[in-house]
C-alpha cells in the first residue's frame, strides 16, 4: 500500500494556504478514479480500496475529510466511521458517506455514528463538489 501523498511529500509551501486533505475508501476502482478526477486537482486527494487501508492511512495523518463507502470487504464504512470519530477527538474531521447500496432506513439506523453528510450513488460531479465544499468550510 502506498502512503498518503501529503504525509510523504507536503504539497504546500510555508505561508501558502494549505489544500484540504481528503482520504476516500471505495472498493470500486472506477469510483476511486472518478473521485480522483473530480477532487484531485482541487485538494490533496488519496483513495484506497477498503476501510482497513483508510484507517491505516489515517493513522499517519488524519485527513480534513474522509469519503467512505459503506459496503466494502473487511471493515465496513460504519465501522470506519466509528473508528475515525474515536481518533479525531481533537481534530476537525468531516466524514461523507457515499454509497449506492444504503437505503434510508440503514442510514437512519447509523445516523448517530457521526456522519456529517450522506450521498447516494450515482452522484453528479456538481452535487459531490457542493457537499465537499460545504463540509470543508
Amino acid at each position: 500500500m502506498e502512503p498518503c501523498p501529503w504525509v510523504v511529500e507536503p504539497h504546500h509551501a510555508a505561508g501558502r494556504k494549505r489544500r484540504a486533505r481528503i482520504l476516500a475508501a471505495d472498493d470500486d476502482p472506477d469510483m476511486r478514479k472518478v473521485l480522483k478526477l473530480w477532487l484531485g486537482h482541487l485538494h490533496d486527494f488519496h483513495a484506497v480500496a477498503d476501510g482497513i487501508a483508510l484507517l491505516s492511512a489515517a493513522t499517519e495523518a488524519l485527513p480534513d475529510l474522509a469519503i467512505v463507502d459503506v459496503h466494502m470487504p473487511g471493515v465496513d464504512g460504519w465501522q470506519v466511521l466509528a473508528e475515525l470519530r474515536l481518533r479525531a477527538s481533537n481534530h476537525r474531521l468531516r466524514v461523507l458517506i457515499l454509497s449506492g447500496s444504503v437505503d434510508d432506513l440503514e442510514f437512519l439506523a447509523h445516523e448517530d455514528c457521526g456522519a456529517d453528510a450522506f450521498l447516494r450513488k450515482p452522484v453528479t460531479r456538481e452535487t459531490l463538489l457542493a457537499h465537499v465544499d460545504a463540509l470543508l468550510r
